[in-house]
């Protein structure tokens, strides 16, 4: 799905995150599961008890969190995480976003080869 454009929001519920929505063209499954996360970890969420029309979103993590919503602890799959030298930015979106509210963004994955690692 990367590299995307889209709108990212600041979470409400969950404290230091910033999320966008999407739309997987599969079932995904739960899988590496936790309520609990950390800076720079990457999650992916969704209204896991509707079968269909469910909402989908992918977050990033500025700081250490419990995952809830409105109906309490809430259960996310981590499937990457942000290089620790790009925490900085990402708290600076995510900062910027809380205050100023939504920013249009270009999301793209890089892989470890890219980064140097």
């Amino acid at each position: 799905m990367l590299p995307i454009r889209t709108t990212v929001y600041h979470s409400r519920w969950s404290g230091r995150e910033i999320n966008f929505s999407v739309g997987s063209q599969t079932v995904v499954p739960r899988e590496q599961q936790t309520c609990t996360v950390n800076t720079g970890d990457v999650i992916y969420w969704k209204e896991w008890e509707l079968e269909s029309g469910a909402h989908e979103a992918v977050a990033i993590y500025y700081g250490a969190e419990v995952t809830r919503d409105h109906r309490g602890y809430l259960p996310v799959n981590v499937f990457a995480s942000v290089s620790q030298e790009d925490w900085p930015r990402v708290e600076e979106v995510g900062l910027r976003i809380w205050k100023e509210g939504t920013e249009e963004v270009i999301v793209s994955a890089v892989s470890r080869e890219e980064h140097g690692q």
